[in-house]
């Protein structure tokens, strides 16, 4: 039975944004930062979270970004809406937080090879009239063949067009075995999602009377699974002084020119030895265990986090001085009298914020530093407070997520597609933070997408019939062409082949999701073919994008 320690409810400020949950959940990964904030009397374990003016355990870290590292705490299992976009967000709260499989798994997760689609079509035949039965019809489902595999065993499919296509017809949409919602229910159950839905329709050359049509569902599935971390994200135990840590060799080599830097980067001719190990093959390093704690923090958010009433300055100092990190050494120098422990809660355009004293202060020559700091005769006067005393600062509040972000990890944290750079610009010029804004210039520049159009074109009898004609032309940037192992009649932007071979589609996807691509958009178009009445003309059309943000 669970200890009352294990159950203990626990009232979390991370960032502004409240979190309720047990112990037990916060500490299941013992060696990540909220295990050892949370370990009830485990010896060598941090201090826990400083508490703001409701008593509940703040945390300087993005609040709405928690939510997703709480239900993988609970779950073990990293569960994010379709079409997440703040994966650089994610990641670097992921490493502050420090649970390795998590970290893993945002790493494999990001890179989008993970997701399969399948497609549902329903063709159709019917009378121009609302009332009128539809005369003739098909169900269609395109997939990998292993996942209609496991479909066959639910649903009854008459016949195949290749690996890839599946069909059920009946002739009487009454004597289905299987209505359209019992369909998606089961699809659904195989782990799909369902994301875009298309219907086109035109008149039938055979019957005037009569109209084809074609309603189309896209469903998609993410199959991540677990798998060898890459170098940068091996994870490495230390023994620094007796007192052990877990780190990612991505964060120990953040700093490459520090000591640790040198010690762990497997890149380079000059790199140094790493330190022994000891008899549990921990990396051992001869530094002050405690005092470490501080030193891997601030690798490992970029921020000096310390507790109130700090007074081991000295050593701290010492410290930074043997591990070689001149920004840590700065920042050392200039928040050794700060009053870095306070809580300040903010009210930003009606966005609600708590942070650091010394995250608002950290660019002293910024708007933020002239409005809290406590140094010096030319700080302006603080801004005026609301009725539940948050400072108001009259803002844009979602952007100033963005902002507190770069003040506490010195670095600019978007997601994907982000497009609001005037508005982040102009509020990087108010609080003249002089960094962001440099950062968001270089940024923007940067920021560029590349897409690929996938085109299904064909020549119709009527929609009971096969195909007469038809091929697959996809369309893009040669560098990107040249990476599918698809070959037809090529030219610098497009290939184009005849689907005498029944390519698979599924297999097509794939790969194109393989080189970093995600579906953004699918359309379907068809009309009467100009030559011949007795045929129709038809295109499918699927368009994929790709961030090559820097």
């Amino acid at each position: 039975m669970a200890s009352s320690s294990a159950t203990e409810l626990l009232n979390l400020n991370v960032g502004g944004h409240f979190y309720t949950t047990t112990r037990a959940t916060l500490t299941r990964y013992p060696d990540s930062m909220l295990g050892l904030m949370f370990s009830a009397g485990k010896a060598g374990g941090q201090q826990p979270a400083r508490r703001d003016d409701n008593n509940r355990y703040y945390i300087d870290g993005d609040g709405p970004t928690f939510r997703h590292i709480l239900n993988y705490l609970r779950r073990s299992k990293l569960i994010i809406p379709y079409g997440f976009k703040d994966w650089n967000i994610l990641a670097a709260e992921a490493d502050f937080y420090q649970i390795p499989d998590l970290i893993r798994c945002i790493s494999e997760r990001r890179k989008g090879t993970n997701q399969s689609l399948l497609e549902v079509q329903y063709v159709y035949t019917a009378g121009t009239s609302i009332e009128k039965r539809k005369t003739n019809y098909w169900w269609k489902v395109c997939g990998e063949p292993k996942i209609l595999d496991k479909l066959s065993s639910i649903v009854k499919f008459e016949d195949s067009y290749g690996d890839d296509v599946r069909i059920m017809r009946k002739d009487d949409m009454l004597c289905l075995d299987f209505t359209r919602t019992q369909l998606f229910g089961e699809i659904n159950k195989i782990g799909f999602t369902f994301i875009s839905t298309v219907s086109t329709s035109s008149s039938n050359a055979n019957f005037p009377g009569n109209f084809d049509g074609k309603d189309r569902w896209i469903f998609i599935k993410d199959n991540s699974t677990s798998m060898a971390p890459p170098s940068a994200t091996e994870v490495l135990h230390l023994n620094v002084g007796g007192h052990f840590y877990t780190a990612t060799r991505a964060t120990l080599t953040r700093y490459p020119d520090s000591m640790l830097g040198l010690m762990f980067s497997k890149k380079g001719k000059t790199v140094v030895q790493p330190p022994p190990q000891d008899d549990n093959n921990r990396y051992y390093i001869d530094g002050d265990g405690p005092t470490f704690r501080y030193i891997l923090n601030f690798i490992r958010r970029s921020k000096l986090i310390l507790p109130k009433d700090y007074k081991d300055w000295d050593m701290l100092t010492g410290e930074a001085y043997f591990y070689q990190i001149d920004e840590l050494i700065t920042l050392i120098g200039s928040q050794k009298d700060s009053s870095s422990g306070e809580l300040l809660n903010l009210n930003v355009g009606g966005h609600f914020y708590t942070a650091n004293r010394s995250t608002l202060t950290r660019y002293p020559k910024s708007m933020l530093y002239s409005m809290f700091s406590k140094k010096g005769k030319t700080v302006v006067q603080p801004p005026p407070q609301d009725d539940n005393n948050r400072y108001y600062i009259d803002r844009d509040g979602p952007t100033f997520r963005y902002v507190l972000n770069f003040l506490r990890q010195s670095k600019l944290i978007l997601p994907d597609g982000f497009k609001d750079w005037d508005l982040l610009a102009a509020e990087a010029e108010f609080y003249k933070v002089e960094d962001l804004m440099k950062c968001i210039g270089k940024r923007r520049k940067a920021t560029k997408k590349s897409v690929l159009e996938v085109q299904y074109i064909y020549t119709g009898q009527s929609v009971q019939k096969a195909k007469l004609d038809y091929q697959w032309k996809v369309t893009g940037q040669a560098k990107f062409l040249d990476q599918l192992s698809i070959k037809g009649d090529d030219s610098r932007t497009s290939i184009s082949w005849k689907n005498k071979d029944k390519i698979s589609r599924a297999r097509l996807f794939k790969e194109i999701y393989e080189i970093g691509f995600t579906l953004m958009s699918t359309v379907s178009t068809s009309s009467c073919n100009k030559k011949s009445r007795d045929r129709f003309d038809g295109k499918d059309r699927w368009i994929f994008i790709k961030d090559d943000s820097n």
